[in-house]
């Protein structure tokens, strides 16, 4: 919201109040300090990276693991379902089966093969988000420890400006 100095201190206001007081009618004037301490602190959560890691929670680590497991077994099927075709396209050659026997043995697998693929490829979308978010959580720790840093170093006015680029909303209660 809007900031008010009145002397030495520095106020943030709820910005749907300064709107009009109808739009948020309870006393929504807060100690600029206190609040920026409070927005900075919550940033600094995410400069170390073994929280960060942490952040990545056990279970989706856990269910990462599991889709790898059953890529690559999928990816066995699929070598499977590919030498029986190319068995059967051998029998052909050797005139142990007919052409037509080849067609009917190769119909069954052929639906397999196509409902294997698309899980393979659901799996590898699932397991490429999964690595880009990984990379993004690591990167993220570095760049909001230089960012903290950097934050100390600038004018209060300065600070203020690129916090509000960051943050959308800053929700306060009334817990202290």
């Amino acid at each position: 919201g809007p900031m008010r100095s009145y002397g030495k201190y520095r106020t943030y206001a709820c910005s749907r109040a300064y709107q009009h007081v109808t739009d948020c009618p309870n006393d929504n004037w807060h100690n600029a300090y206190r609040l920026e301490e409070a927005v900075l602190e919550f940033l600094g959560q995410y400069s170390d990276a073994a929280k960060v890691r942490k952040l990545l929670a056990e279970d989706e680590h856990r269910a990462r693991k599991d889709r790898e497991t059953e890529k690559r077994r999928v990816e066995r099927r699929l070598a499977e379902l590919e030498r029986d075709f190319l068995r059967n396209v051998d029998l052909v050659k050797k005139e142990v089966i007919t052409e037509e026997e080849a067609r009917r043995l190769n119909a069954a697998t052929r639906e397999e093969r196509a409902r294997v693929e698309t899980r393979r490829a659901e799996l590898s979308a699932l397991l490429e988000r999964e690595e880009q978010r990984e990379k993004l959580m690591a990167e993220l720790a570095a760049r909001v420890g230089s960012f903290l840093e950097d934050m100390e170093a600038l004018e209060p006015r300065e600070a203020k400006a690129i916090l509000q680029t960051i943050l959308k909303a800053a929700h306060v209660w009334k817990d202290g």
